[in-house]
């Protein structure tokens, strides 16, 4: 039981700490460096859609508009009526046919 209470404990560990790292470069200004810091988590929780969003979100601002789409795409998998995954795919895609150079906020 105690192995694993302290397994759990260093996943969240591991949870808590790639959000913050992921934070903390996304106020830099660095959206490539926390999306590859975020990442890593879709692995172990696919169906997270707040990360799923987030992740869309990294790699928009980061123009990497492609892996935006898989990410918003994959949210809208697991909530297909949510408002922001799907704001999140339109604006990409907008990207990708070369229109609204402007941020979209």
């Amino acid at each position: 039981m105690l192995l694993l209470a302290l397994a759990l404990t260093a996943h969240a560990a591991t949870w808590d700490e790639s959000w913050a790292r992921s934070n903390d470069l996304e106020a830099q200004g660095s959206y490539a460096e926390a999306l590859a810091a975020l990442a890593p988590l879709a692995t172990d929780y696919p169906q997270d859609y707040r990360l799923l969003v987030r992740l869309g979100w990294l790699a928009f601002e980061a123009g990497d508009y492609a892996t935006a789409l898989r990410w918003y795409q994959a949210a809208l998998d697991v909530s297909p009526d949510a408002y922001d995954a799907r704001l999140g795919l339109a604006w990409t895609r907008l990207r990708l046919r070369g229109r609204r150079s402007r941020r979209p906020y």
